[in-house]
Order: C-alpha cells, then sequence, then structure tokens
C-alpha cells in the first residue's frame, strides 16, 4: 500500500512539472517592451546647396565642384552638458543628377534632448576629406524628442550649375524676295543632314570657352511658334537630345561645328564669319535653359534654287488646283508651300539627293495644267521626272479620276545601280505587256497539272491568284480563254489625264536626267528642246500623246535604253502621222540611240509597214509593235534579232522572207496572235539547239500546218515550251509534228480539230509533252501510240468539249497523268455521248484530278472510286447513279474534293446530300 502511494506521487509531480515548464515556455514568447527605447530619439541631416537666399555656412575649403562627390558626413554635436558627439553617416541620393538636388544621410540615434551642431566634415567615396563647415546660425540647435525624429539642413557652398538644351535654329534674315548672290563657301548642305554637333560657348566674365562636342542631333519639321495658331506656317529645327552641364551664368556661342551621320565635316562658323549670328542664354543653378545655335540660309544655294523652280512650276501648271488621286499620298493632297523655303522640296513627289537638290520630280496624280516654265531647266541634278505614265491614273482634266500607280513616299532619293535599272526594266516590261497583252491560256484543267508538279507557264499566268481548290473548281466551269487573256488598259487611248502644253527648251539643261515620261497630256510642244543634252536618258517614255505636232529629234541620245512612243498617232490633222513615227525610227537607226536601244515599245500608232530600219539597231532585245495594223512583215535581211517580238493585233498576212526575218536561235518569245495569217510561218527553225518559251500564233487564219519541204524527215523546227496555235482551223493535226518540234505544252483549242492520224506520237519528241490542251474541238478518239511509251512525262490532258464516247485507253496507260479533263462530249448530233465510267480509272496511281461532268454518265459503282483521286467533278450528268462508298469517309474529313449536283443519285453518304 505504501508502495502505491509513492508511486502516486511521484506521477502527480512528474505532471506538475510538465505543467510549469509549458507556462515558462509562453512567457519566454511574449515581447515585452523595452523602457530604454523611450530614451531615445533620431535625427536625419539633408545636405543641400547653399544659395542666395540660404545664409552662408563657414567652410574651411571654399566649395564643392559636385554636390554628389560626397559620400559621408562626419556631424560633430554637443550636448546639453557640453559633452561632444561625433558620428559619421552615409549620404545618399538616387542617382547623381538628383544628388545635386541634395544629399540624405542615414538616420543617428540619439538621447532624447537639446543639441547643438559644432561642424561637419564631408568624405568621398574613399574617406577622403572634402569639405568641412559649420552649421548656418539658424540651424545649430536641434531637439530630439523621445521616439520621433527630426531633420536638420547642412547648407553646403557648391560650384551652381544648371542644364542645357542646345536647338540649331535656321538664320534667313538676309532672305529677300528675289534670291541673293552672295553665296556659301565651301561644301553646300542641307537642314536635315546635321546629325551631330560640337559647339564652343563662353561665359560672361571669363576668357576660356567651354567646348562642348558630339552632342547628336533630330531634325524635326513643326509649326512655327509665333503666336498665331492659325496661320499654319512650318518651319524646322535641329535639337540635340543631350542635357549640357554648364557652370550658372550669361554665355554666349562662339563657335560651332556640324557634321553629318558619316561624321564628315559639314560647315564650321566661328564669331569672326560675317555671316555668324550671335546667341545668348543664361544657366541658372539646379535648372534647365534653352540655348540657340543659328546656323545661316543662303538663298544662291543650288537646293534653294531648286526650291524656287519647284514653286514656279506649281504657280505656272495651275498648281492652286491640284488635287491628288493616287495610292502613294493621302487622296486629294496638294503641295504646300506655307513653310521655309527650304522646306519647300518637301513636298509629295519630290525627292532629293542628300545635298538638297532635287533628284526625283513625279507630277502624276495631280493634274497638272498649263506650260511647263523655263524653270525646269534649273534642276540640273534631276534623276527621274514624271509628267504621267502609261499607268498614270491621275484626275484628268475633265474631272473623273482614277488610282494612281504608287511609288516611294520618301524624301530622300535612293540613288539606283545598274542592276536596280535592269530590274526595273524588267518589270516595267512585265507590267507594260501583261497590260496589254497575255498569251492565249491553256485550260485550267491543264493548269492544275501544272500546279500539281509545281510547274509555271506564262499560258498558265491568269490562275497564279488561285488557290489548287480555286484552280480545281475553275476547271469545273465553262470559261472564255480570251476574257482570260484580255485586261483592261490602264488608261483610255486619247482621254487626257493632266493639261499638260507644252515642255522648254531648258528641259535640254538636265544633263543627270536618267528617266523621263510624258503620258496621258495634249502637250504639243517641246520647244525646240535639244534632246541631245540629255546625255544620261537611258529610259524614255512618250505615251497617250496624241497631239504632238513635231517629234524631237531621239537620235542623238547616246544611253537611251528603253523607248516607249505609244498613241502618239491621231486624228487630229495637226498633229504627226505614222510616216513621222517611222522616220523618227530611221533617224534614230543611223544615230548613237542605234548602239543603246534595247527595248522598244510602239503601240497603237496606227502603222502599216513595220520599220526595215529596226533591223539597224544593234542590241534591240525586246520589240513591242502590236495594236498596230501592220499588213506585212519586209526582209529584214538577217539583222533583225530580237530575243522578245510583240506583233499581235495587226493584220499580217505574210511575212516576205520568212527565214531570213529575225534570228531564231536568240528569239525567245513570239507572238503573232490575232493576224491573219495563212500558215505556220518558217521563224522558229532552232539552228543552234536554243529552246524557245513562247510562240503564240492563236486566232489567225490558219488552216493547214504544213513543214517546209528543205526541213527533211526529221529536221527542227521548232523547239518551244507553248507552242499556242488556239483559235485557227487546223482539222487535222500534222501527223510529222513532233518528229520536228519539241514542245512542253500544246494549245490547240477551238480549232475545229477532227482528226490526229496514227504514228502522230511516234516520233522523236514526244517524250517533252507535258500537257495538252485540246478542248473545244471534234475529235472522237486518239491514236493508239498516245501511251506511257511515247508520253512517259504527260502531266495534263484536256479533251473537254469534243465528241468522245470513251476515254482513250492511252490516257490510261500514261502513269504520269495527273489531271484529265473529259468535260461536255457531244456527238455530232448535239447528244451527250459519253455514258460509261471507266472501269479501269480507280487503278491509275498517279491520277489525282478527273474532269467528268457535263456528260451522260450512268453509273459509278462502289470500287470504281480510289481516294487518290482527289479531285472528281461529275456535275451535270442528270441520269447518273453514284455509289460514294468509296470515297464517304476522305469527303467528310476534308481530304476528297467532289464537284456534284445536290440533285443528283448519291448513296451511300448522306452527307452530301444535306
Amino acid at each position: 500500500m505504501r508502495q502505491k502511494i509513492e508511486n502516486y506521487i511521484k506521477c502527480l509531480g512528474a505532471a506538475l512539472l510538465t505543467a510549469a515548464v509549458a507556462l515558462l515556455s509562453g512567457c519566454v514568447d511574449e515581447e515585452l517592451p523595452d523602457n530604454r527605447d523611450l530614451d531615445y530619439g533620431y535625427v536625419q541631416f539633408r545636405l543641400l546647396k547653399e544659395t542666395q537666399a540660404s545664409p552662408a555656412s563657414k567652410a574651411e575649403v571654399p566649395e564643392l565642384d559636385y554636390l554628389s562627390d560626397a559620400s559621408k558626413v562626419k556631424v560633430t554635436l554637443q550636448g546639453a552638458g557640453g559633452q561632444l558627439i561625433s558620428q559619421t553617416l552615409v549620404l545618399s541620393a538616387a542617382d547623381k543628377e538628383a544628388a545635386e538636388f541634395g544629399l540624405r544621410s542615414d538616420k543617428l540615434r540619439l538621447l532624447a534632448g537639446e543639441y547643438t551642431i559644432a561642424s561637419f566634415t564631408l568624405y568621398d567615396g574613399t574617406d577622403e576629406p572634402l569639405y568641412s563647415g559649420m552649421p548656418d546660425s539658424g540651424n545649430q540647435s536641434l531637439n530630439v524628442i523621445p521616439g520621433g525624429l527630426v531633420s536638420s539642413d547642412l547648407h553646403v557652398s557648391v560650384t551652381p550649375r544648371g542644364k542645357v538644351r542646345f536647338t540649331l535654329t535656321k538664320n534667313m534674315d538676309s532672305f529677300a524676295s528675289v534670291p541673293q548672290t552672295k553665296g556659301r563657301e565651301g561644301k553646300e548642305y542641307i537642314f536635315e543632314q546635321i546629325a551631330k554637333l560640337d559647339v564652343s560657348v563662353l561665359r560672361e566674365g571669363t576668357v576660356e570657352p567651354v567646348e562642348i562636342t558630339g552632342l547628336e542631333c533630330d531634325f524635326s519639321i513643326h509649326f512655327e511658334d509665333n503666336g498665331d495658331d492659325t496661320d499654319g506656317f512650318q518651319t524646322s529645327t535641329v535639337s540635340c537630345d543631350s542635357l549640357v552641364a554648364l557652370e550658372a551664368g550669361n554665355y554666349s556661342v562662339v563657335s560651332y561645328q556640324v557634321y553629318d551621320e558619316d561624321d564628315q565635316l559639314l560647315e564650321a562658323i566661328d564669331s569672326d564669319d560675317d555671316d555668324f549670328k550671335e546667341s545668348l542664354f543664361t544657366v541658372g543653378d539646379n535648372m534647365t535653359s534653352d540655348a540657340k545655335v543659328y546656323v545661316t540660309l543662303y538663298e544662291s544655294d543650288a537646293y534653294l534654287i531648286d526650291n524656287y523652280a519647284l514653286k514656279k512650276i506649281w504657280e505656272e501648271l495651275d498648281g492652286e488646283n491640284w488635287s491628288y488621286r493616287g495610292q502613294t499620298y493621302n487622296t486629294g493632297c496638294n503641295w504646300n508651300f506655307k513653310k521655309d523655303p527650304d522646306l519647300w522640296s518637301y513636298q509629295p513627289g519630290v525627292q532629293v539627293h542628300p545635298n538638297g537638290r532635287v533628284a526625283y520630280l513625279d507630277l502624276s496624280g495631280f493634274g497638272i495644267k498649263g506650260e511647263m516654265p523655263k524653270e525646269i531647266g534649273n534642276l540640273t541634278e534631276l534623276i527621274e521626272l514624271y509628267l504621267g505614265t502609261h499607268s498614270d491614273n491621275a484626275v484628268s482634266v475633265g474631272g473623273s479620276s482614277m488610282g494612281a500607280s504608287a511609288r516611294q513616299a520618301s524624301h530622300f532619293y535612293t540613288p539606283k545601280s545598274a542592276a536596280d535599272r535592269e530590274a526595273e526594266r524588267k518589270g516595267y516590261k512585265d507590267e507594260y505587256i501583261s497590260s496589254r497583252y497575255q498569251q492565249y491560256q491553256m485550260s485550267p484543267i491543264c493548269a492544275l497539272s501544272l500546279r500539281l508538279h509545281g510547274l509555271t507557264s506564262p499560258a498558265a499566268s491568269s490562275y497564279d491568284g488561285l488557290t489548287t481548290e480555286e484552280l480545281f473548281a475553275a476547271g469545273a466551269r465553262d470559261i472564255d480563254r480570251k476574257d482570260l487573256s484580255a485586261k483592261p488598259m490602264d488608261v483610255a487611248p486619247g482621254v487626257m489625264y493632266n493639261g499638260l502644253v507644252s515642255l522648254p527648251a531648258e528641259i535640254g539643261n538636265l544633263k543627270r536626267l536618267e528617266k523621263l515620261s510624258i503620258a496621258n497630256s495634249p502637250i504639243e510642244s517641246f520647244g525646240g528642246a535639244d534632246f541631245g543634252g540629255l546625255e544620261n536618258l537611258t529610259d524614255l517614255e512618250i505615251y497617250n500623246c496624241p497631239n504632238i505636232k513635231e517629234f524631237p529629234d531621239l537620235s542623238t541620245l547616246p544611253k537611251l535604253t528603253t523607248l516607249n512612243l505609244s498613241y502618239i498617232v491621231s486624228d487630229n490633222p495637226e498633229s504627226i502621222k505614222e510616216e513621222d513615227v517611222r522616220e523618227a525610227i530611221a533617224r534614230m537607226s543611223t544615230g548613237a540611240a542605234s548602239r543603246s536601244l534595247q527595248m522598244f515599245y510602239c503601240n497603237n500608232n496606227g502603222l502599216t509597214a513595220f520599220p526595215k530600219a529596226l533591223g539597224d539597231f544593234a542590241d534591240l532585245a525586246m520589240v513591242d509593235f502590236s495594236a498596230n495594223e501592220i499588213t506585212s512583215l519586209p526582209d529584214m535581211e538577217g539583222k533583225f534579232d530580237p530575243s522578245e517580238l510583240y506583233l499581235q493585233n495587226n493584220m499580217i498576212a505574210s511575212i516576205e522572207n520568212e527565214r531570213n526575218f529575225c534570228d531564231a536561235d536568240i528569239l525567245t518569245t513570239i507572238s503573232l496572235a490575232n493576224n491573219r495569217l495563212d500558215h505556220v510561218p518558217d521563224l522558229f527553225r532552232p539552228l543552234a539547239g536554243i529552246q524557245m518559251s513562247s510562240i503564240d500564233l492563236s486566232y489567225n487564219r490558219i488552216t493547214e500546218f504544213t513543214f517546209p519541204a528543205d526541213l527533211g524527215a526529221d529536221g527542227d523546227f521548232a523547239y518551244v515550251v507553248t507552242f499556242n496555235l488556239g483559235g485557227n482551223s487546223i482539222k487535222t493535226f500534222p501527223k510529222d509534228f513532233f518528229n520536228h518540234c519539241e514542245v512542253s505544252y500544246i494549245i490547240m483549242s477551238d480549232c475545229d480539230l477532227e482528226e490526229i492520224p496514227e504514228g502522230t506520237f511516234d516520233a522523236k519528241y514526244t517524250e517533252s509533252l507535258i500537257s495538252i490542251d485540246m478542248q473545244f474541238n471534234r475529235l472522237k478518239e486518239f491514236p493508239i501510240d498516245f501511251n506511257a511509251t511515247s508520253v512517259p512525262y504527260l502531266y495534263g490532258v484536256d479533251v473537254s468539249s469534243n465528241a468522245f464516247t470513251d476515254v482513250p485507253v492511252g490516257f490510261l496507260s500514261c502513269r504520269g497523268l495527273t489531271v484529265l479533263g473529259f468535260r461536255g462530249q457531244r456527238a455530232d448530233s448535239g447528244e451527250r455521248c459519253f455514258r460509261t465510267w471507266p472501269s479501269l480509272l480507280y487503278q491509275h496511281t498517279g491520277l489525282r484530278a478527273f474532269y467528268a461532268g457535263s456528260n451522260d454518265i450512268r453509273t459509278v459503282s462502289a470500287g470504281q472510286l480510289s481516294p487518290t483521286i482527289f479531285h472528281v467533278e461529275i456535275a451535270d450528268n442528270p441520269n447518273i447513279y453514284f455509289d460514294a462508298s468509296d470515297i464517304c469517309q476522305a469527303w467528310m474529313q476534308g481530304e476528297y474534293n467532289l464537284y456534284y449536283d445536290k440533285t443528283q443519285n448519291i448513296i451511300n453518304c448522306e452527307a452530301m446530300l444535306q
């Protein structure tokens, strides 16, 4: 029993001990107030620059250079009992610039009470003393409050400084209504060229200038700050983007140097120069001031003479009524001369050289009217001049408007290399030729076959903007290819789109001019100008100017490369006639131009004879005499060798000496489309084996294609990518065609073709054949020798709108065949004659598209379709029974294109009928 009581006591004692420990632990975690802090407070010192408003401190050194030089302050205090306390504190500010407006020390903990500041010392970052001083008489005492913070200011003698922003301002004090004769000595430059500034300034009371270098500058045009917000007058300045620190005081600018962006010196001016304009400014302590540097402009500088010429041109060409219509600038905009004269070149359609001289002037689109003033001759650095272009769509004098061709909208002209100019000429040719002529297009079915193999052709260019799906859909429609080939003219011939009536003789002063375009204008006279003075002119366009009374002599132009003389002959009895054009060409053929001219456009001038003088031009590579009234081509005696020749839309019925007309080994493209030829001319024999790009003989009167007797059994007649005979009336395909012609794409649609003889494809050049377009003929069968062996690389065949009753076996044997067009087969009676779906079609592994619309197909059973032939057209087959089970899943997943009618009897794919 006793033992149990002892054990109970032991357990109770252990429990009480545990509870006591837990209680004591809780007491340790609770914070108790430190009564000692009730006797302390804090003081923080703020160091400020001495100002005239602040009492002077008693400094042991004269002054600091910069307040930011101080990193620490040592403060000595005297307590109420006379004891001295010294403490060193760290100083801080947001940055060096902010430091000049004041520094703050760390907080100092002191016993509450009254203190007197005895002295302070400033140290730099290496603890070297900088400055020793005593407090101001009014700031010697401070009272530290228990638990509080008191601030005390210490004033430091610091050299007073402020910031300056320099702005270059134009000095035009000497400008008069008539330009002065005195000019700038040395290099001319324009205000916008200034990119850097060096400037020297002198503080009042000193003799040594302060030199400031390398200030970067920004040019800006803005409204003049003259207190009138309504006049809209513009000026320009060049502002330095850096603030410069200077000692406070009154200053004057004593010299400056300005540089361009390449650090090339533009001008150096000092106060001894006659045209130096003094500039004064004041720098206040911790203040930002503006200082002007005056740059003198000279009215006699060449670029300002150009600017005055621009204003004269604007005034004389009815500038008040100009209203721009185009794509490059704001619609309705005009030139604006409510600005400083040096800004007069900042106009839409004007670009300048770096020295400010006018390099590019485009007045197209503004509706100019009147006589060009003689001041045009002052623009002696002009490189390009456009007084309308063939694609000009400016406001017509009569008031109608069109859209304009876009040009580079930049103030500074970009110099063009020879390669740049060549690229421009090619672009001009492509754009001009395509606006007037695009060869008769192959069917969209053949174009699709090329697309699926990554091939292109000018004869398929009308489809370039279509996606593959859109091109597939186009093949399922009846398209008039003549409509595809035709494009609207850029301007209406004979309609004036500006009112320019003459050019002055001074146009001959433009020695650097490289490009000149005069277009869509009632111009009558060139003022007797000597075009021979245009010694650098390479590109000349005189287009749609039917009122010209006297043609300028172009024979002396030594660098003329591209010439466009189109729409310049009219019914006006006083204007030039076709014989004047031929005479001008004959004159050029004997002059300097005959050695340089490479591209010659001469359209719609009513020429009845092809100028034989063209054979005397040494390097003529592209000739476009389309849309005239030429009836025959002369014997050019083997001297005519262009690479591109466009003679479409004439009345040519004969060629005097076909073999001697042009050099077939240089010729790459020829168009004789829409003429009156009754046979295929012997123009193309490739003696050197060089492949031509295109031969277009479409829409002539050719009824029979026979080869010259001297060609022999296998002589070469043509080696060409695209041979176009569409729109003629050739009932029988020449059996020996592929023995004499190596062709990739042949177009013979709409030719009344009835027969292709057996053996036609058993020939030496059939392997080159890639596509055949023979739509809209009367073919009923293909020769059996048309097969995989004879045409192994055949991709596309379109024999739609013929008279086939079955798909020829040879078509499906061609494993490379990708697209097959078989639409609209009609018997001679007009009945639909193609009824049986080709049973082996699904086995063709290369076929991707099959067009069989507008026929009378009766049954397409399960197992006769292949998902790999993923473009199929069956629309307008009214009696069809079509089992879609083979392709339904692919169609629903968007992997199969079926062109059909929802009214047709389609089974096993309900989704197609929804």
